[in-house]
């Protein structure tokens, strides 16, 4: 009987978390944010517009949309991260994270690549892809938050939020930063694991095949 591994699902938790569960949210609020004549068969399903029609183009159009909130936000929160976060996480790990990414550049294949993380994660995937479903869970739990904080802070200009008096607007808009801080730091948090666990995994098994290889020529 055939395993199925992670990577076998062509839709996976990254996919659903990263982008379809942020698209899903821009989908319902983007018609209070900017006025737009959506046609009908594009409109949110409600009980009084239900078709399957209705629930695919949902889906699709919320999967595009969690694609683009996506890109804004890897273009915004990724080189906070970097100057933030991962600066102080590193210090602690310098000396290991320099010495894997040594190891990763070190093999022929990879050389060139300019991202160690990927060539890391695409090394973990062919030699033991087992193990991505971990890393894959990290990953789409960064991504969804880093979504989540660009929500927050769009969320600020819904209607909803402005229509209401001055001291109940003030305590949403202050919650809002605060729920978008939080889910930065999360984002942070996570993002921080998917780059340690991708390279201590890696580093284990560089470390197993050189041992297996060294005892196959012992008993040469």
């Amino acid at each position: 009987m055939t395993t199925l591994k992670p990577g076998d699902f062509l839709f996976g938790i990254v996919d659903f978390l990263a982008y379809l569960v942020p698209g899903m949210i821009v989908y319902s609020i983007l018609p209070d944010l900017i006025p737009l004549n959506i046609p009908k068969f594009l409109a949110l399903p409600t009980d009084e517009n239900i078709s399957t029609v209705g629930w695919i183009s949902f889906l699709i159009l919320s999967y595009v949309l969690g694609h683009f909130v996506h890109h804004i936000g890897a273009l915004i929160f990724n080189s906070i991260y970097k100057k933030t976060y991962f600066v102080l996480k590193s210090k602690k790990h310098s000396a290991f994270i320099k010495e894997v990414e040594a190891r990763i550049s070190s093999l022929e294949y990879f050389k060139s690549h300019s991202d160690v993380t990927r060539a890391a994660m695409a090394y973990i995937r062919c030699k033991q892809p087992d193990l991505t479903g971990d890393l894959d869970k990290h990953e789409a739990n960064s991504k969804l938050f880093r979504a989540l904080t660009l929500l927050c802070i769009i969320f600020c200009f819904h209607p909803s939020i402005k229509a209401q008096g001055n001291t109940i607007y003030l305590m949403n808009l202050l919650l809002l930063i605060l729920f978008s801080i939080l889910s930065f730091s999360k984002f942070a948090n996570q993002r921080w694991k998917f780059l340690l666990l991708t390279y201590e995994f890696f580093s284990i098994l560089v470390s197993d095949i050189k041992s297996d290889s060294n005892a196959s020529k012992q008993k040469i």
